[in-house]
């Protein structure tokens, strides 16, 4: 039998380990991550009455046309608490005629009654009317960013606006301006 000298145990380690940590490295070694082409847009700016897109502000437009009128009608509603809530504060305690004060003060509080029923009533008519346009034409834009991330290879797309942890460290990054000229130099959508 021969016996190994440690010299022949040395040369035999210092080859064979670097070949099986090799080996085992190898089974274990994870595939490279492509890199990813990110943008940044800033929806808020979608709502721009100069930057926007035009969509948004016809939207706008027409729900402020539809809602005129119950817009006129809580403003005059508002003046008329005001006028009486200010006659009510200049009206001295204790003055000579506490029955038109009372007078005064039941129907400042059916005024602010009424003014709360009918703001609440418009803010509800006016959510769903705004949803209602608004939907299909957000449905347009989110269809067209991903068509505008496909044309312009572009694989994530972080809305800035939405975000709050989002720094960008680079403007190019921010597609904004470009998506917006983009979707509104598209045909018009029946």
């Amino acid at each position: 039998m021969k016996c190994l000298t440690l010299r022949t145990l040395a040369v035999l380690f210092s080859v064979t380990l670097p070949l099986a940590v090799d080996a085992s490295a190898q089974s274990t070694r994870v595939p490279p991550i492509a890199p990813a082409k990110v943008a940044v847009v800033y929806s808020s700016v979608f709502a721009d009455q100069k930057l926007g897109i035009s969509k948004f502000m016809a939207v706008q437009k027409t729900i402020q046309q539809e809602f005129k009128q119950t817009q006129d009608e809580l403003v005059k509603l508002g003046n008329q608490l005001d006028a009486l809530e200010k006659e009510l504060r200049s009206t001295p305690q204790g003055s000579a005629d506490q029955g038109a004060v009372g007078d005064k003060a039941e129907q400042f509080d059916r005024l602010k009654r009424e003014f709360g029923f009918r703001s609440s009533e418009a803010n509800t008519a006016f959510g769903k009317r705004f949803d209602q346009l608004m939907k299909p034409v957000s449905d347009e834009v989110s269809k067209a960013l991903q068509e505008f991330a496909k044309k312009n290879s572009i694989d994530i797309v972080i809305d800035a606006s939405k975000t709050g942890g989002v720094y960008v460290f680079s403007n190019a990054v921010d597609v904004t301006s470009q998506f917006v000229a983009y979707f509104n130099a598209q045909p018009a959508s029946k």
